[in-house]
């Protein structure tokens, strides 16, 4: 446990020294952030709807709310900070969802921010002037500054009439509208040619506290005024949603509205990664992430940077965690950050989102498969909560369908589950604690008939347990505007369980437990500095029996040794894997971003160290136009069974990747972009089977397995991307790539088995209007390789025919293609919001391959289709 000790020490020395270096550079980084940052302008304004009971009881109010502004200055959140009861807050909220800004730009690239507002409701209690008397036209002008003088441009100044005034533009009753002014460079505004009379100023000013005001203004007169605001206690907080770019080659990021409205998915999160590009697709019902043609196991995924056992409930059916709780999902398919490692693939991270603290929030979603409940709340000020549980009903219908004299039969039909409990406290912009637990469950068992399997060696049951548990910490906290800090913490408990046909049966227990902390340093625009500790430590038990080693890739089961061979294993241990990881952010020249990190990482399992550099650059050459590079070095172990000593070899070494990768990034339009990425990645120390024979502990022992294999993965990747702007998105994207590899010195080259040559997704979603919503994805993929069968062996013992496999990979399937359409339709109710769904998938009932079954003989083959025209409908209930 040393090792893990040193990076934790280096960490503790760092910070202090980096400190005052730090602390030397806020006052210069304020001055280049606030000379970088342009805040936010409102230039839609909507009036709200007049809450009928409170305009007939003769209520007004001014709401506070905090808005949640994104890169394309659409309103996104609204945060409702005291509330006002009697409709107001729902009326205000509404109207200024449909508010429009100028998002605000940092180093002149749009950012998501937040703007304080306040909402005023009045009554005109005047009869308006007729339009014959109408007294000459007063002008209100002035400038808007900060308590010390300096102008604030970009300040939104709304004018609201008052009794005795003409318009009405902030819930009033007056004929006319009066448009909101926008304070220019110098913080100058002016309204001109408006009604005389009295009227209330709000001032808002992203980093600003608002300000309100009253002015009567008397026949034909000209006023000229200041306002001073006052600026918030942290005035950079004002970015509350802003990334800094991406310090990888490649970052993509599937937004929140996104996620639950790519057409073939059915809302769901996960599923929804796997129509980027570099993403392979998975096999009818298989829940495999295949990034660039690498095995499922060599990409890692993260719930909130935190390891996770198991993505889907049976394989592929739906993601275990509700979709409506995620912020985020971020896919790196290569040349990521040293803040990743163990992984010679990709890497997907999923962050959950804060829950909502308005008010009460509760849903019900419903569909085929399942049915789920999510509820939210405020609990006091600072705290808020949310919870989700969902379960299937699959095994009720199977139950019913299923006719009794089947070649099987369910003794437990297949049924899933999974909960999530999110509890979230923010007592300051500069501290936020959020706990996270969640976990899930699949479980079913079934019996075969004689005359189902074949094999006189295989009967009984067959059955599949899988759950998880797992709570998580986080804990950021910011120390001034150049210091930060986030912890994160967790512990699991993982359960397998499975059997077959008393010829193999598994049952595994760990519980994992995670610790990442990391503090960020940033002296200025020129400077900056990550650093951290990523560990794992846990204890794992389990018993294992099988007729056979596990094969590897592209590797078939041996007719001649299928039934002879039977290992049995038991045992229990402690496990480890400390991390230490930093990376350090450098412009060299303007717009040239240099970022260079290094990840030591030590794996207990096979005893060896992982020392990963990694280098990526990026240069924006003109306004718009980014050009992207990167090279780094990643290890991975081998799985617990290859290096398991009893039916493994536990001198195994750590397969290695080099990643290399060229790109350009291209800004279209305001809400259009290109991508193009060419990648190689060189893998050396394959695990591959083995039949050789080495000395071990002083004896000649079976091999087993080695780290012979090589291979090597290419190609481009294309993106061409409409980003959501509350109105539409969609995108297409394509990969071309090539992916094989050498299994043991000498062989032929051979195709991996996920190797798909040509990946097409196009997806694109539009809002119709009247709570219409429709969306299509059209697929084209190239089948997947296979191993063709050349002939067959009978076995007398076993009465049974096994086959003899020709060169690997050697033979294709056809082409995959597919088109899915949905169609959303939302009514909406004073405290209720009411969805349907129909998600059809495969509407042109393409009979597309997924297998071969061939004849008790293997003389005959027939192909395996997959999923025919499936439409899908869902329901959903939200308060």
């Amino acid at each position: 446990m040393a090792e893990m000790s040193r990076p934790a020490h280096l960490l503790s020395l760092l910070v202090p020294l980096a400190a005052a270096l730090a602390e030397r550079g806020a006052l210069a980084q304020d001055d280049a952030a606030a000379a970088a940052f342009t805040p936010p302008k409102l230039l839609e304004y909507v009036r709200a709807d007049y809450p009928a009971e409170a305009f007939a009881r003769g209520l007004e109010a001014a709401v506070p709310a905090r808005l949640d502004v994104d890169e394309n200055g659409l309103v996104t959140e609204v945060e409702i900070l005291e509330p006002a009861g009697h409709g107001f807050d729902e009326a205000a909220r509404d109207a200024m969802l449909q508010f429009v800004f100028s998002p605000a730009e940092q180093g002149g690239v749009p950012i998501p921010s937040r703007v304080d507002y306040r909402y005023t409701f009045f009554i005109e209690k005047a009869e308006p002037v007729p339009a014959a008397a109408a007294p000459p036209a007063a002008t209100l002008a002035g400038v808007v500054s900060d308590m010390g003088g300096l102008p604030i441009p970009g300040a939104s100044i709304v004018l609201t009439p008052l009794g005795g005034a003409a318009g009405g533009a902030d819930g009033g009753a007056g004929p006319e509208e009066i448009p909101l002014a926008s304070a220019g460079d110098e913080g100058a505004f002016s309204f001109a040619g408006i009604p005389p009379g009295g009227y209330q100023v709000d001032v808002v000013a992203s980093g600003y506290k608002p300000l309100a005001a009253t002015e009567e203004l008397e026949d034909g007169e000209t006023r000229e005024v200041i306002y001073r605001l006052e600026r918030e206690a942290a005035m950079y907080e004002t970015v509350v949603r802003g990334r800094r770019p991406p310090r990888e080659v490649t970052r993509r990021e599937i937004t929140r509205r996104e996620i639950t409205r790519i057409p073939g998915t059915g809302g769901d999160a996960l599923r929804s990664v796997q129509n980027m590009p570099g993403m392979a697709r998975a096999s009818f019902m298989g829940g495999a992430l295949i990034v660039r043609g690498s095995s499922p196991g060599d990409t890692d995924v993260y719930f909130d940077e935190m390891p996770v056992p198991l993505l889907y409930h049976f394989g592929g059916l739906t993601s275990v965690i509700n979709s409506d709780l995620l912020e985020r999902i971020d896919f790196y398919p290569g040349n990521y950050s040293v803040r990743y490692g163990g992984a010679t693939g990709g890497v997907v991270d999923v962050y959950p989102r804060a829950p909502k603290n308005d008010r009460f929030h509760a849903s019900i979603d419903a569909d085929i498969w399942d049915a789920s409940a999510l509820v939210e709340t405020p609990i006091g000020e600072d705290w808020s909560a949310a919870a989700s549980f969902r379960r299937s009903y699959i095994d009720a219908i199977l139950t019913a369908v299923l006719p009794d004299d089947g070649g099987f039969q369910f003794t437990m039909a297949p049924r899933y589950y999974d909960y999530q409990l999110i509890v979230d406290y923010h007592p300051s912009l500069k501290d936020n604690l959020r706990l996270f637990v969640f976990g899930s469950d699949d479980k079913m068992i079934f019996l075969f008939g004689e005359d189902m399997v074949g094999n006189p060696n295989f009967s009984g049951d067959m059955g599949m347990q899988l759950s998880f548990h797992q709570l998580q910490l986080r804990y950021d906290h910011e120390f001034s505007k150049a210091i930060s800090n986030h912890v994160n913490v967790g512990v699991g408990l993982w359960l397998q369980d499975m059997s077959a046909g008393g010829m193999y049966e598994l049952q595994m227990t760990q519980v994992p437990i995670f610790l990442r902390d990391e503090v960020a340093i940033d002296t200025g625009p020129w400077f900056g500095l990550r650093t951290g500790i990523d560990a794992e430590v846990g204890w794992a038990k389990w018993n294992v029996i099988t007729p056979m080693l596990i094969p590897t890739e592209g590797e078939q089961i041996d007719p001649l040794t299928a039934n002879e061979t039977v290992l049995a294993t038991s045992g229990r241990q402690w496990y480890f894997r400390p991390a230490w990881y930093a990376e350090l952010e450098m412009k060299a020249i303007e717009d040239l971003r240099l970022i260079y990190g290094l990840r030591v990482e030590y794996y207990a399992l096979v005893q060896q160290i992982g020392i990963d550099p990694r280098f990526v650059a990026r240069y924006e050459i003109v306004d718009g136009t980014t050009l992207k590079g990167g090279i780094g070095m990643f290890h991975q172990p081998p799985s617990v069974d290859q290096s398991e000593a009893d039916w493994g070899n536990p001198n195994l070494d750590l397969t290695e990747a080099v990643h290399y990768s060229l790109g350009a990034e291209q800004l279209l339009f305001e809400n259009v972009e290109i991508g193009l990425e060419g990648f190689f990645k060189q893998l050396s120390r394959l695990v591959v089977s083995s039949d050789e024979m080495v000395e071990r502990g002083g004896e000649m022992v079976a091999e087993r397995y080695n780290n012979d294999g090589r291979g090597k993965v290419y190609g481009l990747e294309l993106m061409v991307k409409h980003n959501d702007n509350g109105r539409f998105f969609g995108w297409i994207a394509y990969t071309l790539m090539r992916s094989s590899r050498v299994d043991h010195p000498g062989e032929a080259a051979r195709l991996f088995d996920y190797d798909q040559t040509h990946i097409l997704t196009v997806v694109a979603s539009a809002v119709l209007g009247r709570g219409w919503e429709a969306g299509a994805r059209f697929r084209l993929v190239s089948g997947n390789p296979q191993t063709p069968v050349t002939g067959s062996i009978y076995d007398a013992d076993s009465d049974i025919y096994w086959p003899i496999y020709g060169r690997t990979n050697s033979v294709r399937m056809p082409m995959f293609h597919q088109l899915d359409l949905r169609v959303d339709k939302n009514w909406t109710f004073k405290y209720l919001k009411f969805g349907v769904y129909v998600d059809v998938q495969n509407v042109y009932n393409h009979k597309n391959v997924e297998g071969i079954n061939y004849s008790y003989d293997y003389r005959q083959k027939a192909y395996l289709v997959g999923l025919p025209l499936l439409p899908s409908l869902g329901l959903k209930l939200e308060y």
